[in-house]
């Protein structure tokens, strides 16, 4: 959206949540030299988690119903950070519903293209 000019540079920035996966060794560096600001780690412990989505769709071969559900959930989880990202945007509630649609989209394409 933004290499079509929807978005500012401004607001991208401001939408970008950075986030990323930590290891057990990431999370046990903060103690390695003992208390962190008083807290003592006791167990560390990186477990991969259930994707019901994918499993679903494993079953299933529906891509788009795949789209529907991951849309939904990062609907869900993305909204607030792209509604305060756009908030000084007149028609903000309609560009974030075109961002979240923008995934059913790409996943429609992605299904197409196969």
């Amino acid at each position: 959206m933004a290499e079509d000019g929807l978005l500012t540079r401004a607001e991208l920035i401001r939408f970008t949540a950075p986030v990323a996966g930590r290891s057990t060794d990431d999370l046990k560096e903060p103690f390695a030299n003992g208390p962190f600001h008083g807290l003592v780690l006791e167990h560390a412990e990186v477990r991969q988690g259930p994707d019901p989505f994918w499993d679903e769709f494993q079953e299933t071969r529906d891509a788009a119903q795949l789209g529907r559900r991951w849309s939904g959930m990062m609907r869900a989880v993305s909204s607030p950070i792209a509604a305060a990202a756009f908030a000084t945007r007149p028609g903000s509630d309609a560009l974030v519903d075109e961002l979240i649609g923008a995934l059913n989209i790409e996943s429609r394409r992605r299904r197409n293209s196969t």
